[in-house]
């Protein structure tokens, strides 16, 4: 099984949580880790200490781990701005059939923020056409980021988080050049994921939701999930025990207390190096399953702490009104305007009970 993550050495310590969740849960698996790093320009004594927990991590369950660098400079050649926690390292998974040997015909590509708390396995073996470059799951603001890419009805867009990819196909077809060509061309504000499912679309092959579950299903109702039916019941079957967790937003485990099923990182994280980390209250299932509502009603019912976030939110609006590139601003505000309706909603909802 070739795993392959890519990040800068600074992330190693959520790179290594997800390699030891996904070691504990594959032991009787053959696995070979491709971590590709991309701080090369760093002090090599200082970026080996800090990935030195990696290599003892495949020590311990006896599993490989291969490092490659690509540099910044090859990534900076994107020149591309998008969401402000997105950088263009994004950019080095669609480099994998390059870096990886041309023996390896399939690998399948993680993102570090996931843990995994279930077999790879039936994922592994996914039989995928021949023609097929690759597999993924629905993304949660699917429909959305459809119409704001103006790709065809009946077409899906997909998460780039976790990616199961046909490499001799992209090799034979020189994928990784077209999806430059295109980053560069138009500048798409979710980078690597609006490339993929630009140059790929209706080829990609739909993966369960049980192996990309990003957080952002724990949030509000089939009202506030940009999916079709079909992927809502699949969700709702999956929501408490998926196999892949993606924690995809700003609000990572090892950061925020109300992360969703922040107790499962947390598991594997004491069986890492990095065991010490302080502890913070875990999610509770009401939280995890509705959390806004709660929360922002008992933000709105606290004066204090309404005072103390105002300015805040103030600012923000502030900052929007003098962004030079309004266009850019309409563009990346589609995506949180679900949960801003939402939020007034439930706002208004608990105003007039009162």
């Amino acid at each position: 099984m070739h795993i392959a993550m890519c990040s800068d050495s600074n992330y190693a310590m959520p790179m290594g949580v997800a390699m030891i969740s996904i070691c504990e849960n594959n032991q009787n698996s053959e696995i070979v880790f491709h971590l590709v790093i991309t701080d090369e320009g760093e002090d090599n004594e200082a970026r080996d200490k800090k990935l030195q927990p990696l290599r003892e991590i495949g020590e311990r369950y006896g599993q490989q781990v291969v490092f490659y660098s690509i540099s910044q400079e090859q990534l900076a050649a994107f020149k591309c701005t998008g969401v402000g926690y997105i950088s263009t390292t994004a950019f080095a998974r669609v480099f994998l059939p390059e870096i990886l040997s041309t023996d390896i015909s399939r690998v399948l590509y993680m993102d570090c923020d996931i843990a995994v708390d279930g077999s790879l396995l039936p994922l592994w073996q996914t039989v995928m056409p021949n023609d097929c470059p690759l597999g993924a799951v629905i993304d949660a603001n699917s429909q959305l980021c459809e119409y704001r890419l103006k790709i065809p009805q009946g077409i899906s867009y997909y998460n780039s988080g976790i990616l199961l990819m046909n490499l001799d196909v992209w090799r034979r077809e020189a994928i990784t050049q077209k999806m430059v060509d295109c980053a560069v061309a138009y500048q798409y504000p979710l980078l690597d994921q609006d490339v993929i499912n630009v140059v790929l679309q209706g080829r990609i092959l739909p993966l369960p939701v049980t192996y990309n579950f990003q957080i952002l299903f724990y949030f509000g109702g089939p009202d506030t999930w940009h999916v079709d039916n079909v992927i809502t019941k699949e969700i709702h079957a999956t929501l408490e025990k998926p196999v892949l967790i993606h924690y995809l937003t700003p609000n990572k485990p090892w950061s925020n207390e109300f992360c969703p099923h922040r107790e499962v990182w947390e598991k594997y994280c004491d069986m890492s190096p990095w065991h010490g980390l302080p502890k913070r209250p875990v999610s509770t299932l009401l939280q995890r399953s509705r959390v806004y509502q709660p929360l922002v009603e008992a933000w709105w019912s606290d004066q204090a702490l309404v005072k103390e976030y105002l300015p805040v939110f103030v600012n923000l609006i502030n900052a929007a009104v003098r962004l030079k590139n309004k266009h850019f601003f309409v563009h990346i505000a589609t995506l949180p305007m679900k949960w801003m309706t939402w939020i007034l909603r439930k706002t208004y909802a608990w105003k007039t009970r009162k």
